[in-house]
């Protein structure tokens, strides 16, 4: 899969598929917790996450989706990490030039999959330009049928600047709870023309450089079998074999929704077979993605009942030598077409199978 663009500018959906720990997904996310049980001393699922980059890749929002711009190098991400202790986030940026050069920069940490209520991000910026930097906590809070963006919320630390490196900590008693393995992080711009530029990189994937090569030291996920067509079976490293053999955009047939689409998106479904082989496996629907052709990725859509018959379940435990095989839901925007489906259980995004979904008509 080919590197998504970052989230909060493109509205990118990483797999909740990834997510660990509590719920960052479906109706479990709503479920309360015990009053003397504060979120932010809750164990972190996860110690963080490091990302490197390749230099002369910052992108141009309006235009571009793979950066080949230079300038301004200190929004130009050489690495990114974030190290959660046993009370404290720790982040740090590293970029190819002097950050203290750029007019107007703002440095994000995005934990989980951007706009979903267990998620947050951090949003490092100068008050003034050459001035003092603040931290800014953003979340999603419920508003009638969806998810709003919370005012932000300045947090305690101070933000050191020293050459091409940023760096801060923030007590996880400050923030939510970090809840999955997802970690995306950016750095955006304005520019004396008005125009925003943007850099960043995750810990889901490689990072490839303008000319198409990796960035050096980057390791993401893997695969080990080419992209293949509808109907042929993969067999994963889980030891799980699996057939996509049809995506249907629209469904043929969808039973009434329980919960609306969102504004803007359409339904897809795509039918899935899995089998165990010698050992047994648990397979599950929000393991499986599709890839639009607006380099997006969008997860599996969960809902209380499903949208088209049969599904494909939620989680199943297959002994070895049994079958499994049903429809997995998705939604995305009706101005997008779906290019690839995906199977992809490993928490680090790791070892995934590709299918190509032919154009339409």
């Amino acid at each position: 899969m080919s590197k998504p663009r970052w989230s909060r500018w493109s509205s990118i959906v990483v797999l909740c598929a990834i997510a660990v720990g509590v719920a960052a997904c479906g109706a479990d996310a709503d479920a309360p917790m015990p009053d003397d049980v504060s979120l932010g001393t809750l164990p972190p699922t996860t110690a963080g996450a490091r990302c490197t980059d390749p230099t002369g890749d910052i992108s141009d929002l309006a235009s571009q989706v793979t950066g080949m711009l230079a300038e301004p190098s200190g929004i130009d991400l050489v690495s990114a990490e974030a190290e959660v202790s046993e009370t404290t986030l720790t982040v740090t940026y590293t970029t190819a030039g002097p950050i203290a050069a750029v007019a107007k920069p703002e440095f994000l940490l995005s934990q989980g999959v951007s706009g979903q209520e267990p998620s947050f991000e951090l949003r490092a910026k100068p008050t003034v330009p050459g001035g003092p930097w603040t931290v800014g906590l953003i979340t999603w809070t419920k508003s009638g049928g969806g998810l709003v963006e919370a005012a932000p919320k300045p947090v305690p630390t101070v933000v050191s600047v020293e050459g091409e490196v940023l760096t801060y900590a923030v007590a996880l008693t400050d923030l939510p709870r970090i809840a999955t393995l997802i970690w995306q992080f950016g750095a955006s711009a304005e520019l004396p023309t008005g125009e925003h530029v943007l850099d960043d990189c995750n810990n889901m994937g490689d990072q490839p450089a303008p000319d198409g090569t990796a960035a050096p030291g980057t390791t993401g996920p893997t695969t080990t079998v080419p992209t293949v067509e509808l109907g042929d079976s993969l067999t994963h490293v889980n030891g799980v074999t699996v057939t996509i053999s049809e995506v249907q955009a629209p469904p043929a047939k969808v039973e009434p929704l329980a919960i609306p689409l969102d504004e803007g998106n359409q339904l897809a479904a795509v039918y899935v077979s899995a089998c165990a082989n010698a050992d047994p496996v648990t397979v599950r629907a929000a393991s499986f993605g599709i890839q639009t052709d607006a380099n997006e990725i969008r997860p599996y859509w969960e809902v209380p009942t499903p949208p088209v018959i049969p599904a494909f379940p939620v989680s199943k435990a297959l002994e070895p030598g049994a079958c499994i095989n049903g429809w997995v839901p998705f939604q995305y925007p009706v101005t997008d077409t779906i290019v690839e489906t995906f199977y992809s259980p490993d928490s680090d995004g790791a070892n995934y199978l590709i299918w190509k979904v032919p154009a339409p008509g």
